[in-house]
């Protein structure tokens, strides 16, 4: 470079010796741009943390693109609702979930990563059971709609929006319990449709920090593949639409949360299926399901449980999900908590499945459960119940 200018004469090099420091400065202007900064154009520029900050009624940044709708009475009202809603989160769940875990789950399976079938928005049980996963699969029917641009709504579409995620988590705060016309309700509103909206509010709540947020699909050989944009991309004949969103804790290691949109079927992990191929290439996982509608539980279900049975070094969940003779006590620890006489009916099930064979394990005594979990919470107090199975091949 040094002869180049030499060459091109005294004036001209002179000349670029002027320009040089603008050239650097817009050098440096543009290394620092969304790769490095954790902004998101699409967003604005607001950064993928204070979106959901904004989304839990938390502060943000100074310099964000929501600090005009932060100001606005509609934010005000959120974040005092979601200060109190979260203040009963944690007493009455996070609290008493935290040292029941550290108890009961063996060390060798924390790093696991966790699968949660039949979801819904229900990250907060999720992570409070395993916060170490360094990946967490949660699959349900609610779509989790295009990524949220609440800066872009107006003050009517802001406050409907920020209101349909307090009535998705209200029950949550109470009883720990996420209730299915609530949710579906909350996320079908038309300002910050679907379940993205609620995670990101928990998270933030939760003290994770928000890295990067993409809508995905999964294809049929189980790869997610990741879309530009905000909205929900059209999947093909055998893909799977969903949102991938990547946080940490305390500036603790990366894990992702892959939220996929789809009804679970007879027939989903079938030999050359997404969902068989995807859970495959994720090691032994942890699996959680709790107030699963009894879906696992009938019979054209059954391979579908024997597949992630097979996937699992550790089954927890309540009663509602796998059935207990699946568990077979010479391939599985079987540890019971909490009390079962039987299941709750409602709406178009009255009638679920008894388990008369898991009525007879809890006529011993069993530890009591120090938190509401699952159906047993709608049933009453003392109700809740819980079944921690541990397969032995990989104790």
């Amino acid at each position: 470079m040094e002869s180049h200018f030499i060459d091109i004469g005294y004036k001209t090099m002179n000349y670029f010796r002027c320009l040089l420091p603008f050239i650097m400065f817009i050098t440096l202007c543009c290394s620092c741009g969304p790769g490095h900064t954790g902004t998101d154009p699409e967003t604005g520029g607001s950064s993928w943390n204070d979106l959901a900050r904004f989304l839990g009624g938390m502060s943000v940044e100074g310099n964000s693109i929501l600090q005009k709708a932060a100001a606005t009475g509609a934010f005000a009202t959120h974040r005092q609702i979601m200060d109190r809603f979260w203040t009963q989160v944690k007493n009455r769940n996070i609290d008493k979930i935290s040292p029941w875990r550290d108890s009961h789950i063996p060390t060798r399976f924390r790093n696991n990563s966790a699968l949660y079938p039949l979801s819904g928005a229900d990250f907060v049980n999720l992570h409070t059971f395993f916060p170490n996963a360094p990946f967490y699969i949660m699959m349900s029917i609610e779509n989790q709609g295009p990524i949220p641009q609440p800066h872009l709504l107006s003050s009517t579409g802001l406050e409907n929006g920020l209101r349909s995620i307090r009535h998705c988590i209200a029950s949550s705060a109470s009883i720990n319990y996420l209730l299915t016309v609530d949710q579906r309700l909350a996320t079908g509103n038309t300002s910050l449709p679907g379940t993205m909206p609620v995670l990101l509010a928990v998270m933030a709540r939760m003290e994770l920090r928000i890295i990067d947020v993409r809508q995905i699909t999964l294809s049929d050989d189980g790869r997610i593949r990741l879309h530009e944009g905000t909205s929900v991309p059209r999947a093909g004949n055998e893909e799977i639409s969903g949102c991938r969103i990547r946080f940490n804790a305390s500036g603790g290691p990366v894990q992702e949360l892959v939220y996929l949109s789809t009804r679970l079927s007879p027939s989903f992990f079938n030999e050359g299926k997404a969902g068989r191929n995807f859970l495959a290439s994720r090691g032994t996982l942890n699996t959680f399901t709790k107030s699963a509608i009894y879906l696992l539980q009938l019979a054209s279900f059954q391979d579908v449980c024997r597949f992630i049975m097979e996937r699992s070094g550790l089954v927890l969940q309540d009663y509602s999900g796998i059935p207990y003779r699946y568990f077979s006590a010479a391939e599985w620890d079987i540890r019971l908590f909490g009390s079962y006489r039987g299941p709750v009916g409602f709406g178009n099930y009255p009638n679920p499945p008894r388990q008369p064979d898991l009525i007879d394990a809890y006529r011993d005594d069993r530890p009591p459960l120090p938190f509401n979990f699952g159906y047993g919470t709608i049933q009453g107090k003392g109700r809740s119940n819980l079944m921690l199975m541990i397969k032995k091949a990989a104790q």
